[in-house]
């Protein structure tokens, strides 16, 4: 915090004693300089006052953004909390809310889901009138609804906390991948790991986001698939069914990742197949060996 230094009070009742005291101004001037000394010496103090209220630290939980050092938003993998880094000094400590208010901003949610045997679970599309047929990641917009639900889950936090946009992407993505696939893991949103894109985090990026869209991974498990619904499109399809929506008209399931990365590449702006791509370089995303490589 900047100290208030009392010199913007001395310049102003220091004009205020020039009649008491002989100034080699003349008579007809001091109405001009007396008023024109004191404009100044306001202006001088309204300034120092702005000065301390822009200093002060917001209260809350979640991340304060300083835009004058290195402290960037990193991720607690442990939960769903957010810490900060402090690149100059390699130490980590909580911080205030952000400035930023995510629930006025529009973000998606996606997942790179992945089977341990078979690989990763990629949606069909065909029924986009300005592309042609091409593969999806399960995800989609984070809607209101899904911030007014993380908003009731952590009462008492800040609506602009990081920790709400995080819980807020779990829960919309969940509710995607559902609509979508028929998979519910809606109420075990703690299989939902936000994805490491970046070593380190950019301006006001977190580490799971890229243009506005979150990314998450899950780890896919037997019993998540239905025993009666759509099969793959693989030629020997895993016994593993979902139930699709008619937003699309197939699935697969990709054990090379970095096949998955050039199959997603049509999908929302190949920002998806982007957001791939840097998880696999972070080592976030694995490539999975299917049953005929391990014969």
């Amino acid at each position: 915090m900047l100290p208030f230094f009392p010199w913007p009070a001395c310049c102003l009742l220091g004009p205020l004693g020039l009649s008491n005291y002989s100034m080699p101004v003349p008579n007809d001037k001091r109405i001009v300089f007396i008023p024109l000394l004191i404009f100044i010496s306001l202006g001088l103090i309204i300034t120092q006052l702005s000065l301390l209220s822009s200093s002060t630290v917001p209260t809350g939980s979640g991340i304060s953004y300083d835009h004058s050092s290195s402290i960037v938003a990193h991720l607690n993998y442990t939960g769903d909390s957010i810490i900060t880094y402090d690149q100059s000094s390699s130490s980590t400590s909580t911080m205030a809310a952000s400035s930023q208010n995510s629930t006025k901003d529009d973000y998606r949610a996606f997942l790179f889901a992945t089977h341990p045997t078979y690989g990763m679970l990629l949606l069909h599309c065909t029924r986009k009138k300005k592309k042609p047929p091409h593969f999806q990641a399960p995800g989609g917009h984070v809607d209101k609804e899904d911030f007014e639900d993380a908003i009731a889950r952590r009462p008492g936090e800040s609506h602009e906390s990081p920790d709400i946009l995080i819980l807020a992407g779990k829960i919309g993505a969940a509710r995607e991948l559902y609509e979508e696939t028929g998979i519910d893991i809606r109420f075990a949103l703690n299989r939902l790991h936000p994805v490491r894109l970046w070593k380190k985090s950019k301006k006001k990026s977190l580490f799971c986001e890229l243009n506005h869209r979150l990314f998450f991974k899950l780890n896919l498990e037997g019993n998540d698939f239905l025993t009666d619904g759509n099969e793959s499109m693989n030629t020997a399809p895993p016994p593993l069914m979902v139930k699709l929506s008619d937003e699309h008209q197939g699935f697969i399931f990709e054990p090379n990742a970095s096949k998955s990365v050039d199959l997603l590449v049509e999908h929302s702006g190949g920002k998806v197949s982007k957001a791939l791509e840097k998880a696999v370089k972070q080592d976030e995303i694995k490539s999975t060996k299917d049953k005929d490589d391990d014969a």
